[in-house]
């Protein structure tokens, strides 16, 4: 769902931009979807495909862009940090993506972690360009 707080009609741009699982593949640039906000307090439903990731953008001189990651996956609080809870125990593999913003490329890490039934796993993940 997306909501409009804006004091003018705006019209934005979605993007399916690639794949969760291709986190690390070059950007793709597939057609724009449109989406259209009339006044504040407007509200329109876009459906995503699960598993992947899109770039919304305003129609500013500009514009400004949010990211959408359309599941699995959790997102960190300001400090970098996300909890997961009830993850089964065994070897998982974790990776992080930070999109590109302010000019700078698009940021990523890869792991693993074990987690043990009942017990509490850390993992700390260092993002590389």
């Amino acid at each position: 769902m997306i909501d409009s707080a804006a004091d003018r009609p705006a019209k934005l741009a979605i993007d399916q931009r690639r794949r969760v699982a291709d986190l690390d593949a070059k950007l793709a640039a597939p057609p724009t979807r449109a989406v259209l906000l009339p006044v504040a307090g407007h509200a329109v439903t876009v459906p995503l495909e699960a598993g992947a990731v899109y770039e919304l953008a305003t129609d500013a001189k500009d514009p400004e862009t949010a990211w959408i990651v359309a599941g699995p996956g959790a997102v960190t609080d300001p400090g970098g940090v996300v909890v997961v809870k009830d993850v089964p125990a065994g070897v998982h593999a974790v990776r992080a993506w930070l999109p590109p913003r302010g000019g700078q490329p698009a940021r990523r890490a890869a792991g693993q972690v074990t987690v043990a039934a009942g017990e509490l796993a850390e993992l700390t993940l260092q993002l590389e360009p």
